[in-house]
């Protein structure tokens, strides 16, 4: 997801698949970026949030993702 907190451009990824998250956040590192993440359990499951909060801007021009 693409959104504003508090002023600010963000990008959330989440997934319940742990091997799924490890991927994206060896991409993210991959590409320079320095992502956030959390892991909450819920359920008996765990979801994980990877989130990118600065340069996301400039991450989303990167990876080519307009949002119109």
């Amino acid at each position: 997801s693409i959104y504003f907190d508090r002023g600010y451009k963000m990008v959330n990824f989440t997934t319940v698949i742990p091997s799924l998250a490890e991927d994206v956040i060896k991409m993210i590192n991959f590409l320079g970026f320095k992502p956030t993440i959390y892991k909450i359990k819920k359920n008996e499951k765990f979801r994980h949030t990877i989130r990118i909060s600065k340069n996301a801007q400039e991450f989303l021009n990167l990876i080519h993702a307009d949002k119109s």
